[in-house]
């Protein structure tokens, strides 16, 4: 997952409730955290990732941080009979 977050990201906490993966941190600005959205979206069993509060503070020197939440929901996989994994996507085809 590291690979995929942005070098101005900063996590700053992750919890899990009800199959669901919040994340809060910063960055230096909106591309950053569409790219992270986005580039989260991108991994496997990820199914879906919503925006949640973004706050927007400037520094005296005018240097803009934004504070964010992001939430994960995930498909299920589960081991089917020869050895191989499906999501629950896959297996109510």
């Amino acid at each position: 997952m590291e690979e995929k977050i942005p070098s101005d990201v900063s996590l700053r906490n992750m919890t899990v409730t009800n199959g669901q993966v919040s994340v809060s941190g910063t960055c230096s600005g909106k591309p950053s955290m569409a790219l992270l959205q986005q580039q989260l979206e991108s991994i496997d069993n990820i199914v879906s990732v919503q925006g949640g509060a973004i706050t927007e503070t400037k520094d005296s020197n005018g240097n803009v941080t934004l504070s964010f939440t992001l939430t994960c929901s995930f498909s299920l996989v589960k081991s089917v009979e020869n050895g191989e994994t499906e999501t629950a996507t896959e297996a109510a085809k």
